[in-house]
């Protein structure tokens, strides 16, 4: 009776399709067959997002990291639907021309809360703005989600003070006398 159990559990898991990444369309190239994505918004360190997952259809966002960073980026079991099966993908740095790269670096389908995506502690290979990707397994239930993202590194985007120079020339003058220095 054990080893009939046993088998049909190991069936069940063997059956799960391994969710496929959307391979993204580079914005430089007129037609690459890849999948355009737009972003919804900006996830904030310490910060949250929430919406609905639909089937077929992926939310995304966009966050900064610096070099060295290393985040978490959980589909959060308080605010997401119990029977969601989320997959989370992550694309970056975006390049020049706003592409992220056609494949993600990171994909998790299973590491959170029940069925829900979880990539703990992942190391960013560059400074830059990375797209983070949340969809559906196959055949999975749509519902709502709450995605948050978390610096694991102490320190995950570029804190140092912008510095703004104006190149305009600027007129000095007293009593007629003027110079000009930029």
């Amino acid at each position: 009776m054990r080893s009939l159990l046993l088998l049909c559990c190991l069936s069940a898991c063997a059956s799960k399709a391994a969710p496929q990444p959307p391979r993204l369309s580079d914005p430089s190239k007129a037609d690459d067959g890849g999948l355009v994505i737009e972003p919804l918004g900006v996830l904030e360190y310490d910060g949250e997002v929430s919406g609905e997952l639909a089937v077929d259809v992926f939310d995304a966002y966009t966050f900064d990291a610096s070099e060295g960073a290393i985040v978490t980026l959980d589909n959060s079991h308080r605010g997401t639907a119990a029977a969601l099966d989320s997959v989370l993908y992550v694309y970056g740095p975006r390049d020049d021309n706003g592409f992220y790269g056609a494949t993600p670096i990171a994909i998790d389908d299973d590491s959170g809360w029940g069925a829900h995506a979880r990539l703990s502690e992942l190391a960013l290979p560059a400074a830059g703005e990375y797209l983070a990707v949340l969809g559906l397994t196959k055949d999975a239930t749509p519902g709502h989600y709450r995605l948050t993202l978390a610096c694991d590194s102490g320190q995950c985007v570029d804190t140092a003070p912008s510095v703004i120079v104006d190149a305009t020339p600027l007129m000095v003058g007293e009593d007629a006398a003027s110079q000009s220095f930029e």
